[in-house]
């Protein structure tokens, strides 16, 4: 399953939003988002919910088919599932099902834990929906 990566704000893009923390202590890290970036704008509309601001991205998780089948497994289940029970799914859900002891819901998206190599280091990285993906 492909995803993007976590990166810093280049050129006055805004990006995605990161989370890391090192041991013992949470840091969380944020870029500007295009919603940040509309509210300051004159005039602009605050009912639209922008795909990359974090009520679009819980929403395309959520409609996303095979996330919308993790994600609440992972809310309602302290425990990964049975294999059986996600071994007729799609090749998605089978990849999150792997990879489930390095994900978790944070913030109310699914997320997935990276680890440097000396452990003392973690990054927790957005899963992105299929729509979302580039």
């Amino acid at each position: 399953m492909a995803s993007i990566p976590c990166r810093r704000k280049q050129d006055g893009n805004p990006v995605m939003v990161c989370e890391s923390s090192e041991r013992g202590e949470d840091v969380e890290e944020q870029v500007e988002t295009e919603e940040q970036t509309q509210q300051q704008q004159p005039g602009s509309s605050s009912e639209v919910v922008l795909p990359w601001s974090l009520e679009g991205l819980r929403a395309s998780q959520r409609a996303d088919p095979d996330m919308g089948f993790v994600i609440p497994l992972m809310e309602s289940l302290a425990e990964q599932p049975a294999w059986e029970s996600v071994s007729l799914s799609p090749t998605d859900v089978k990849v999150l099902w792997k990879l489930w002891p390095r994900l978790s819901i944070r913030d109310g998206l699914l997320k997935r834990r990276f680890e440097s190599l000396d452990g003392k280091t973690e990054t927790w990285q957005v899963v992105m929906p299929k729509e979302l993906r580039s």
